[in-house]
């Protein structure tokens, strides 16, 4: 084997880097990885970074020459701005790794156009986030800061890397788009797709109401061609469509497993499946009711059915059907209008475990288990790139230009931001935290017009929805002695995700009082109150759990939760979606943070890149007894995974991006088909990608935040 210190010839700090591991990979000295960080500040960012002499001169020229929008910081004083950018340089902690450190200063902050030198620091940075969203009111801007600063929470990448630039992206991560069956309807969404990928969102794309092969086209029989051409267009689009070169697009379709042309669908990721059929790089999800399911374990044969002829008889569109499976299947077996044709679901499932064991697809949508627990009127009918997002849409339908026959619906944006379980509970900072992050997406929402794709601007202007996840579960109970998906640390989720959900709601419905109520609150579950049955205090109930909450002043009682329930029936909410669990990428990195709420994949982790490799230790290892305390997501079972992400579920009101990882060496079909099961029966929405080790499965990046 090649040693390791060969492939870094040159950088300093990138073969200090690599003397964290040994030439296994295993961990050697964890002190080289501060080495390397301290060498890329003094010996890189130092001898890069444009020498400004006063943080005046420094504003002044970024907005002067077109660096920074000058709009946001006109709506303070000077003084209040030097106050932010102070306390936030005063009080930085630092980077703790040296993935941190380059992640942040190489991906996020503004650089000079001819020379690449640095305009900014990272806490400069995270002071024009907090001015920029803070919208002139000074206290607020303090807040957010302070949380910020101390590594509580942190925006996604497009809001942290967009905000406050004159030149810039959108601040959204991805986007949800339902699609019609007309030729109108599918030619708009091919636009809006596209135009939504170049400004650097993700787009999901329902395919339900597409007709499968052989339907009518005008009443010719057997037109249709089916939805992998149409798929097709779409993979070749987000390769084309990307954000200048800088990031990849990328899109997901979503199918209903009830769909005629879902054998075909499945098979298109397969590594021998033809290359005019291969979808090379677009995601595919399953959208799976809880009747697939329930016919499978029976053992009976299913109908696949043909939209086309259930929207000609019912004037429904078949993406309705599927959101109402459970009233609608036998209606439809039994009406002899509609065409259909009768597989065996252990094909469909056979199918789906050798797209799962090639290729890591499809992604599961339990739409089902979604819509169950849903308040706002309507239905959800898919999920996003990363299985995350969770919320309804309407269909919109396009006309020909001259007749101005549109009708449009409501589509979905991605608002999003991540808190720091370990940095939380630290500061006993929950309340402070959800208020800020709050603020922030909801002025995200506001700031997010999205004109040019109508449907999309609907949604957000109607519902404001947001998506505030976690990171560090992993990391925290590690340092603390916990093993993951013990009662334990069931406990202490459930405390901990009963308090983020709580405060989320007050949040948003003190924002309400300023702004007013999401559109269609009064018919929605929370001004009914069906929410807030069974909700009430969670208190620890072991000691373990109990001493890590001693100095927590933010765990919401039964009382809170009864005021907060007639507050919320007065006002209403601002947001109609607040939380939702994303696969945090770079931002965990930047945060020393283990990603999400799931396990970890790898205890140190290496990323390749062009012209060299990286590697990034978990958190604590430093620490006594944590290297020997973490166990890797494909070591921990997976009920123990799922029963703390089920826990989790409870008190999330949209998605859990849980990707399952198994070791190659047993991988069994029959383990994914009982994983997929018993998620199912706990409650999960979604299931993410199927992560086999030694495999070389493509990864979508954008939609990490």
């Amino acid at each position: 084997m090649e040693h390791i210190e060969e492939k870094h010839q040159g950088d300093v700090w990138l073969l200090l880097n690599s003397q964290l591991v040994d030439m296994h990979r295993q961990l050697n000295n964890i002190q080289k990885d501060r080495d390397a960080v301290h060498s890329f500040l003094e010996e890189h960012v130092a001898n890069h970074t444009y020498p400004f002499n006063s943080l005046a001169g420094q504003l002044q020229f970024m907005v002067a020459e077109g660096y920074y929008e000058r709009e946001f910081l006109a709506k303070y004083t000077f003084e209040q701005i030097e106050a932010i950018f102070t306390y936030a340089k005063k009080h930085f902690r630092g980077f703790k790794s040296f993935t941190a450190v380059t992640k942040a200063y190489q991906e996020y902050l503004v650089k000079e156009r001819a020379s690449g030198r640095y305009l900014e620091s990272f806490s400069d940075r995270l002071s024009i986030v907090s001015l920029y969203h803070a919208d002139g009111d000074f206290s607020l801007a303090q807040m957010m800061i302070q949380r910020l600063i101390a590594q509580d929470f942190i925006p996604a990448t497009p809001t942290l890397l967009n905000t406050g630039r004159k030149q810039r992206g959108e601040f959204v991560s991805c986007f949800l788009l339902e699609m019609g069956d007309s030729l109108n309807d599918i030619n708009r969404t091919i636009d809006f797709a596209g135009q939504l990928s170049k400004v650097g969102g993700g787009v999901a794309i329902n395919f339900s109401n597409i007709r499968a092969r052989g339907e009518p086209v005008n009443g010719y029989e057997g037109a249709s061609k089916g939805i992998l051409p149409l798929a097709k267009i779409f993979d070749v689009l987000f390769r084309y469509v990307d954000q200048q070169g800088q990031r990849p697009g990328a899109g997901v379709i979503y199918l209903p497993v009830f769909h005629a042309d879902i054998l075909e669908f499945l098979s298109a990721k397969k590594i021998n499946t033809d290359q005019d059929s291969r979808l090379t790089t677009l995601s595919i999800g399953v959208i799976m009711p809880n009747k697939f399911i329930e016919l499978f374990k029976a053992k009976e044969p299913i109908y696949l059915f043909y939209p086309h002829s259930i929207t000609l008889e019912y004037g429904v569109p078949f993406s309705e059907v599927v959101a109402h499976m459970d009233e609608w299947y036998d209606r439809l077996v039994n009406n002899t209008h509609i065409k259909k044709r009768l597989v065996e679901p252990a094909l469909v499932m056979e199918t789906m475990v050798q797209s799962w064991s090639q290729s890591g697809y499809p992604y599961l949508f339990f739409i089902d288990n979604a819509n169950a627990v849903n308040m706002i009127p309507g239905s959800i009918k898919q999920s996003n790139l990363c299985t995350e997002i969770m919320q309804v849409a309407t269909l919109s339908h396009y006309g020909f230009y001259h007749e101005k026959e549109d009708r449009i619906g409501m589509d979905i944006t991605c608002t999003l931001s991540s808190g720091h379980v370990e940095s939380m509970m630290e500061h006993d900072s929950i309340r402070d935290t959800l208020y800020s992050a709050m603020q922030l997406m909801s002025h995200v929402t506001q700031k997010s017009a999205m004109a040019h794709v109508p449907s999309i601007h609907e949604g957000n202007a109607k519902l404001h929805s947001v998506g505030f996840g976690m990171m560090g579960l992993h990391g925290f109970l590690v340092k603390h002695n916990m093993e993951y998906g013990s009662a334990e640390t069931l406990n202490f989720v459930d405390c901990f995700f009963n308090a983020v959900n709580y405060w989320s709601l007050r949040a948003s419905c003190d924002l309400a009082k300023k702004w007013g109520a999401f559109d269609g609150f009064a018919d929605s579950g929370y001004a009914d109150g069906r929410y807030f049955v069974d909700r009430g205090a969670i208190y620890p109930c072991y000691p373990q759990v109990e001493e890590l909450f001693t100095s927590i002043t933010s765990l919401p009682s039964d009382e809170d939760w009864q005021n907060l329930a007639q507050e919320v029936k007065e006002f209403g909410l601002y947001n109609a979606y607040r939380l939702a669990i994303a696969p945090t990428g770079s931002i965990a990195y930047i945060m020393s943070a283990t990603p999400s709420v799931t396990p970890v994949k790898n205890i140190i982790e290496e990323r390749v890149y062009s012209r060299s490799r990286t590697f990034y230790p978990a958190p604590h290892l430093d620490k006594e007894g944590c290297l020997e305390r973490y166990a890797s997501a494909y070591d921990i079972k997976k009920k123990q995974i799922i029963d703390t992400l089920a826990v989790i579920q409870k008190h999330v009101d949209q998605g859990i991006s849980f990707e399952v990882c198994v070791h190659s060496s047993c991988f069994r079909a029959t383990d994914l088909v009982n994983t997929m099961l018993y998620a199912h029966a706990k409650g999960l929405k979604s299931m993410y990608y199927i992560r086999i080790n030694k495999a070389q499965l493509e990864e979508c990046l954008v939609c990490q935040i």
